[in-house]
């Protein structure tokens, strides 16, 4: 990247990525985007949005590591849909929770259920296109498949599900 970073996204760049140049570069800023959006939306409205920040590039930076090149941009990709795997799984085990204290009806939860197994597809799919999925990933991966899958089907349940169940 020439010349001194301007906006968020560009210092972004440049302090995760400074080798990064044109399209490299512009596929981190684009991945770096939807991070930084997500980090505001979790800071928002919080005591010290600024700490939040900080924190957050730092697990980024631990994520990353001593990566270069290709093998960073891989790291990005991981982190990134290992926060969605989260927040997928915080989805599916609250659905998996309402079931089980019977707050969510059968047909309702089916369908939710449903629509959330898609959404853990997609993921996994694109967990695929890493290469060597992360363990904390495909954990979390599985987590939410068996959430889901217990909303459609009510056979088998996740371990963190079969912790709340008692």
């Amino acid at each position: 990247m020439a010349g001194k970073p301007t906006g968020e996204i560009e210092q972004l760049v440049a302090s995760f990525f400074p080798e990064a140049s044109g399209e490299s570069a512009k596929q981190a800023g684009e991945l770096l985007a939807r991070l930084a959006e997500e980090w505001r939306r979790e800071a928002k409205g919080k005591a010290h949005p600024e700490s939040i920040r900080e924190f957050q590039e730092q697990d980024l930076s631990a994520a990353l590591g001593d990566s270069q090149d290709e093998a960073r941009m891989d790291a990005l990709h991981g982190f990134l849909l290992q926060r969605r795997a989260e927040q997928l799984g915080l989805r599916t085990l609250s659905l998996g929770k309402e079931i089980l204290s019977g707050e969510a009806t059968d047909p309702q939860a089916k369908t939710r259920g449903a629509a959330l197994l898609k959404e853990v597809e997609r993921l996994a799919a694109e967990g695929k296109t890493l290469g060597t999925i992360p363990p904390a990933l495909q954990r979390e991966i599985g987590e939410a498949m068996m959430e889901a899958l217990y909303a459609v089907e009510r056979k088998g349940m996740s371990q963190r599900l079969q912790r709340e169940s008692g």
